[in-house]
């Protein structure tokens, strides 16, 4: 199964890619969410969300795509 997640900011690995620490506070259910999703092996999880860049930027990781667009 795909899933197309839009995120309103960036979870924890799309920082990671950006060279960001991350600010969100343990617990968060994104975060939640995310680590739930990526131990289901029939899932293809795609995440986009927006941050301060200057080109979109895409990186796949596993079963994980994420899309961190301007």
């Amino acid at each position: 199964m795909k899933i197309l997640w839009i995120v309103n900011r960036p979870i924890k690995p799309m920082k990671e890619i950006l060279g960001e620490e991350s600010t969100s506070t343990s617990g968060s259910w994104l975060d939640s969410a995310f680590n739930l999703l990526i131990t289901q092996k029939n899932i293809e999880l795609v995440i986009a969300s927006i941050d301060n860049v200057k080109k979109i930027i895409s990186k796949k990781d596993n079963n994980v795509t994420y899309y961190i667009f301007p």
